[in-house]
C-alpha cells in the first residue's frame, strides 16, 4: 500500500536509522499517524537494501498480539522471529509498547544485546516512567507525531486525488472542521467523521487512560474533558474551574483531582498545555494556563450548537502548526496587554551569528550598537521557566560532564569556572460559519539589561573548607565578550540562556590538561499574534499595541486574514492561510 511520506517528521529521524546507541520513540495521540511513518520507515529500509527478514514490526494493538501482556510474552515474540533474521542490524519496530508491563527491564536487555536498532511508539506519555528514564537517560530521542498539519492536508488530498474547493477559503474552513487526523480523509461523509473522532475519544479512554490510571468517578471525568475540549484556548484559573464544577456543574470535585484530570489529558495528548510568560519581568507566570486541542475535529465532533468564536479556533490551528516545529511556545504577557504566542528557540551560541541578518524567509533583526558598529544582542532570560527543554539540556549536559570528569581523575578534586551567556482581537459579530468570517476579511481588505552574576561550581568535592571556597567565589571576575555576543556569570538553577563551555581546573599537575567542553547554549525569541483584521488604523492600532510594547531586538509578527500586507514599525505582516499553507518558518 502506498502511504504519503510526512517528509517532516521523515527528515528528523533519518539520521537515527542505524544508531543501536539510540531509542527512537515515536509519541502522539491515537490516530495522528505514529504506525504508518513506522512502515514509512521500514519501506525506505527496503530501499536502501535492507531484508526483509531484518526488519522485525510488532504492533501489540493488533489482534495477533492482543494476550501479549508482559515482558515475558514479548520476549518469545521477538525471538521468535530473530531466528530468522540475517547479518547485520536488526530493525525492531515495537507499536504501543506501554501496553506491556514490565517492558523497561526487557528494553534494557536489548539494548545491552546491541544487536537492534530499536523504534517504539507510544499513545501516550506513560512509555517515559521513571525506570524507563533512569535506565536510558541520554539513550533515547523522542519524535512526537501530530495530526496533519494545514500544508499535509493538502499534500495528502493531492496524494489521495481527492477534489478539493475552488475556493481556497472553503478549503480552509473544510480543512478547520475536519481536523487534522490522517483517516478522516478515508471518510465518506461528516456522519462518518464523527463516529471515526469519537471512537478515537473512547479508544483514549479505554487503551491509554484507563488501564493507566485509577479514574473513581469515570462520569466526573468525562465532564471535565468535554469542558476542556469546548473552552479550548481559553484561561483557565484552577480556583475558578473548581468553583464552576461544585456550584454550576454540581460535580462535588476537589482542586487536586481537577489537576490530576488536566494532568491525564495532557499524557494522552488530547491537549497541550500552553504557559503563560511575563516579558518584561521574564518570569513564569502561575495560575491561570491555556490548552488547546491537539485536532480541532474533536471539537466540531462533540459540537451541538452553533456558537463558535473563531479567532480561538485560529490560534489553535497556529498552535499546533509551531507544535510541529519543535518551538518551545508560550503565551506572552506584556502589561496588560497579551502577546499570543512567545517561541523561544535553543540554539548554538556559536551559530548565533547565522541570525544576525535575516531568517529563511526575510524576517529581520534589529541591530543594537555603537561608533558605528553593528552588534546581535543574545538576550538574557534568568529566574524563569519559559522551556523546559533548555533546562534538560543544561542538566544532561552537566551530567555527562560530571561522569567524564570523574571518569579521567578518580578521587581528585577539581572546580568548575561556569561562565554564562545569556528577550485581544476586535470583537466582531457572531458569524453563522467559518467560511464566512474568513471570506469577510479576506476581502475588505529584552528588555536589553542583563544581569551579570557568577558561580564556582564543584563537581566533586571530599573536604573542602567552605570560607576558602566562598572567597573563591567572590574573587572571581565578570567575564564579558566584545564580541557579537555578550557573555555574563549565571547560577546554575536560575540561568535559562548560557555558555556552557566550561574550563575544568585541576589541582594535580598529572591532569591539568584535562578540559571538558560542553555545548554552548543561547534562546532566540519570537513573538507572534493573530487577529482578524488590521485594515483600518483602530483596528490596527489596537492589534500591534502588545508587539508595540516588546521591547527587545527580536523577530515580531502579526497574522491576520488581510489579503494586503501591511508595514508596521518592521513587523512581519502575513496573511495566517498563506503562512499555515507555505508552512513558514518563523
Amino acid at each position: 500500500m502506498k502511504l504519503y511520506k510526512r517528509q517532516n517528521y521523515l527528515q528528523k529521524i533519518r539520521g537515527f536509522y542505524q544508531d543501536k546507541k539510540m531509542i527512537k520513540i515515536l509519541t502522539g495521540i491515537r490516530g495522528s499517524g505514529k504506525s504508518c511513518i513506522m512502515e514509512m520507515i521500514m519501506n525506505e529500509l527496503r530501499w536502501r537494501g535492507n531484508s526483509t527478514a531484518n526488519l522485525i514490526h510488532i504492533d501489540l494493538d493488533a489482534k495477533e498480539f492482543k494476550n501479549v501482556k508482559n515482558a515475558e510474552k514479548l520476549r518469545g515474540v521477538i525471538n521468535e522471529r530473530l531466528v530468522k533474521s540475517r547479518e547485520g542490524i536488526i530493525y525492531l519496530f515495537i507499536d504501543e509498547i506501554q501496553m506491556v508491563e514490565g517492558f523497561e527491564e526487557l528494553l534494557f536487555s536489548l539494548y545491552q544485546e546491541d544487536r537492534c536498532s530499536i523504534f517504539l511508539s507510544a499513545s501516550s506519555a506513560y512509555i517515559l516512567s521513571e525506570d524507563f528514564e533512569s535506565r536510558f537517560r541520554d539513550s533515547y530521542k523522542v519524535f512526537e507525531i501530530l495530526p496533519l498539519s494545514y500544508s499535509e492536508y493538502e499534500g495528502m488530498k493531492d496524494f489521495m486525488n481527492l477534489s478539493k474547493e475552488e475556493n481556497p477559503i472553503l478549503e480552509f474552513s473544510r480543512y478547520v472542521h475536519d481536523g487534522g487526523m490522517p483517516k478522516v480523509l478515508q471518510c465518506a461523509d461528516l456522519q462518518e467523521k464523527r463516529k471515526y473522532l469519537t471512537g478515537i475519544l473512547e479508544e483514549i479512554f479505554k487503551k491509554d487512560i484507563a488501564r493507566m490510571e485509577k479514574i473513581r468517578h469515570v462520569a466526573y471525568f468525562k465532564t471535565v474533558q468535554d469542558y476542556i475540549i469546548d473552552t479550548f484556548g481559553e484561561s483557565i484559573s484552577m480556583t475558578r474551574l473548581t468553583d464552576y464544577f461544585r456550584n454550576e456543574a454540581e460535580i462535588p470535585v476537589k482542586r487536586e483531582t481537577l489537576e490530576r484530570y488536566l494532568e491525564i489529558l495532557e499524557k494522552a495528548k488530547l491537549v497541550y498545555r500552553c504557559n503563560r510568560f511575563d516579558i518584561k519581568t521574564e518570569k513564569e507566570l502561575q495560575g491561570d494556563q491555556k490548552y488547546y486541542l491537539t485536532d480541532m475535529g474533536f471539537y466540531f465532533a462533540n459540537k451541538s450548537d452553533s456558537k463558535v468564536d473563531y479567532s480561538l479556533i485560529m490560534k489553535n490551528v497556529i498552535f499546533m502548526y509551531l507544535k510541529s516545529k519543535d518551538y518551545n511556545i508560550s503565551t506572552g504577557r506584556i502589561g496588560k496587554r497579551e502577546c499570543d504566542f512567545v517561541l523561544s528557540e535553543i540554539i548554538n551560541s556559536d551559530d548565533l551569528e547565522n541570525y544576525g541578518t535575516k531568517n529563511e524567509q526575510g524576517a529581520a533583526f534589529k541591530r543594537s550598537g555603537s561608533g558605528g558598529k553593528s552588534r546581535v544582542i543574545a538576550q538574557v532570560v534568568t529566574r524563569n521557566a519559559i522551556t523546559e527543554r533548555l533546562r534538560a539540556v543544561k542538566e544532561k549536559a552537566d551530567a555527562r560532564a560530571r561522569e567524564s570528569a570523574m571518569a579521567a581523575v578518580s578521587q581528585k578534586r577539581f572546580v568548575m569556572k561556569n561562565t554564562g551567556e545569556l528577550g485581544t482581537s476586535t470583537g466582531f459579530s457572531e458569524p453563522s460559519s467559518l467560511t464566512e468570517v474568513l471570506e469577510q476579511y479576506l476581502n475588505e481588505n529584552y528588555k536589553d539589561i542583563v544581569e551579570k552574576k557568577e558561580k564556582l561550581e564543584t563537581i566533586e568535592r571530599f573536604e573542602v573548607d567552605d570560607k576558602a571556597f566562598e572567597s573563591a567565589l567572590e574573587a572571581d571576575g565578570y567575564g564579558v565578550s566584545d564580541e557579537k555576543t555578550y557573555s555574563f556569570k549565571t547560577s546554575d538553577e536560575e540561568a535559562y540562556g548560557y555558555n556552557a563551555s566550561d574550563e575544568l581546573i585541576e589541582e594535580d599537575d598529572q591532569v591539568s590538561s584535562h578540559t571538558e567542553e560542553k555545548q554552548k547554549v543561547t534562546v532566540i525569541y519570537r513573538y507572534i499574534k493573530f487577529t482578524f483584521s488590521t485594515a483600518d488604523p483602530y483596528t490596527e492600532r489596537l492589534e500591534y499595541a502588545a508587539l508595540d510594547s516588546i521591547r527587545d531586538n527580536y523577530p515580531k509578527y502579526m497574522l491576520t486574514m488581510d489579503s494586503k500586507t501591511q508595514e508596521h514599525n518592521d513587523i512581519v505582516h502575513l496573511n495566517a492561510i498563506e503562512a499555515l499553507k507555505n508552512e513558514y518558518k518563523f
